[in-house]
Protein backbone atom coordinates (compact mmCIF):
# COMPACT_ATOMS: atom_id res chain seq x y z
CA UNK A 1 0.00 0.00 0.00
CA UNK A 2 1.24 3.57 -0.71
CA UNK A 3 -0.12 7.11 1.08
CA UNK A 4 -2.96 5.00 2.77
CA UNK A 5 -4.07 6.64 5.98
CA UNK A 6 -0.50 7.25 8.03
CA UNK A 7 1.39 4.92 6.08
CA UNK A 8 3.48 6.14 3.40
CA UNK A 9 4.30 2.73 1.93
CA UNK A 10 3.68 -1.25 2.83
CA UNK A 11 4.53 -4.23 1.43
CA UNK A 12 2.95 -7.28 3.26
CA UNK A 13 2.58 -11.30 2.87
CA UNK A 14 0.73 -13.07 4.61
CA UNK A 15 1.21 -17.24 4.48
CA UNK A 16 -1.29 -19.58 3.98
CA UNK A 17 -3.76 -20.89 6.63
CA UNK A 18 -4.15 -18.81 10.10
CA UNK A 19 -2.63 -15.25 9.77
CA UNK A 20 -2.63 -13.01 13.32
CA UNK A 21 -2.23 -9.12 13.70
CA UNK A 22 -0.85 -8.23 16.74
CA UNK A 23 0.36 -4.82 18.19
CA UNK A 24 -0.09 -2.02 20.04
CA UNK A 25 -2.56 0.67 20.16
CA UNK A 26 -2.08 2.62 17.94
CA UNK A 27 0.08 0.47 15.67
CA UNK A 28 -1.61 0.76 12.53
CA UNK A 29 -3.58 -2.96 12.48
CA UNK A 30 -6.95 -1.33 11.92
CA UNK A 31 -5.17 0.20 8.64
CA UNK A 32 -4.08 -2.37 7.23
CA UNK A 33 -7.74 -4.15 7.77
CA UNK A 34 -9.06 -1.01 6.03
CA UNK A 35 -6.60 -1.49 2.81
CA UNK A 36 -7.38 -4.47 3.11
CA UNK A 37 -11.35 -4.62 3.09
CA UNK A 38 -10.72 -1.63 -0.02
CA UNK A 39 -8.48 -4.07 -2.11
CA UNK A 40 -11.21 -7.10 -1.46
CA UNK A 41 -13.61 -4.63 -3.21
CA UNK A 42 -14.89 -2.37 -0.33
CA UNK A 43 -15.64 1.13 -0.40
CA UNK A 44 -12.87 3.40 0.80
CA UNK A 45 -13.42 6.13 3.55
CA UNK A 46 -12.57 9.65 3.14
CA UNK A 47 -10.21 9.73 5.97
CA UNK A 48 -7.80 6.83 4.68
CA UNK A 49 -6.59 8.94 1.65
CA UNK A 50 -4.29 11.71 2.30
CA UNK A 51 -5.18 15.15 1.62
CA UNK A 52 -3.47 16.68 -2.02
CA UNK A 53 -2.55 12.52 -2.71
CA UNK A 54 -4.25 9.50 -3.91
CA UNK A 55 -4.12 6.07 -2.15
CA UNK A 56 -3.20 3.11 -3.49
CA UNK A 57 -3.71 -1.08 -2.18
CA UNK A 58 -2.55 -3.93 -4.08
CA UNK A 59 -3.06 -7.35 -3.56
CA UNK A 60 -0.88 -10.45 -5.76
CA UNK A 61 -1.96 -13.57 -5.38
CA UNK A 62 -1.72 -17.35 -7.38
CA UNK A 63 -4.36 -17.36 -10.17
CA UNK A 64 -3.97 -21.09 -10.64
CA UNK A 65 -7.52 -21.67 -9.39
CA UNK A 66 -9.83 -22.82 -11.50
CA UNK A 67 -12.88 -20.57 -10.10
CA UNK A 68 -10.61 -17.62 -10.50
CA UNK A 69 -9.85 -18.58 -14.05
CA UNK A 70 -13.50 -19.02 -14.44
CA UNK A 71 -14.34 -15.69 -12.82
CA UNK A 72 -11.56 -13.53 -15.03
CA UNK A 73 -12.91 -15.49 -18.30
CA UNK A 74 -16.48 -14.39 -17.24
CA UNK A 75 -15.72 -10.63 -16.97
CA UNK A 76 -13.16 -10.68 -20.00
CA UNK A 77 -10.54 -10.69 -18.82
CA UNK A 78 -7.81 -12.68 -20.06
CA UNK A 79 -5.84 -14.97 -17.48
CA UNK A 80 -2.10 -15.03 -18.64
CA UNK A 81 0.35 -16.18 -15.99
CA UNK A 82 0.41 -17.82 -12.56
CA UNK A 83 0.17 -14.38 -10.60
CA UNK A 84 -3.02 -12.33 -10.17
CA UNK A 85 -2.57 -8.70 -8.99
CA UNK A 86 -5.31 -6.15 -8.40
CA UNK A 87 -4.84 -2.67 -7.63
CA UNK A 88 -7.37 0.08 -6.41
CA UNK A 89 -6.20 3.55 -5.94
CA UNK A 90 -8.52 6.04 -4.79
CA UNK A 91 -8.32 10.13 -5.07
CA UNK A 92 -9.95 11.77 -1.63
CA UNK A 93 -12.30 13.45 -3.89
CA UNK A 94 -13.47 9.91 -4.85
CA UNK A 95 -13.77 8.56 -1.45
CA UNK A 96 -16.90 8.15 0.63
CA UNK A 97 -17.38 10.68 3.66
CA UNK A 98 -17.19 8.73 6.55
CA UNK A 99 -20.40 7.71 7.79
Amino acid sequence: MRAFAIIEELEVHFAAGFNVLTGETGAGKSILVDALHLVLGGRAQADSVRTGRGGEVQRCSAARHRGVRRRLSSLGLPAAGAELVVRRTVQREAAAAPG
